[in-house]
């Protein structure tokens, strides 16, 4: 296995979610986080290099919006 991304640790995304170690360690970060070649289909991050912003907080590695 590859490094894992580089911004994992902190990715507001996640650190959002803190709380809620099922879906942290056995979703998102198993398929996008854990190895950086994983890392480059993040929507998160391509988001951050497209726009020179950060992603809104509430954005899933996939793209998608969640609603609050």
């Amino acid at each position: 296995m590859n490094d894992k991304c580089e911004n994992l640790e902190k990715c507001p995304f996640f650190l959002s979610f803190a709380g809620n170690s099922e879906v942290v360690k056995n979703g998102w970060i198993s398929l996008f986080c854990n190895d950086i070649e994983k890392s480059k289909r993040c929507k998160r991050k391509q988001y951050r290099i497209t726009n020179n912003a950060m992603p809104p907080v509430s954005m899933t590695p996939t793209g998608v919006i969640l609603e609050p």
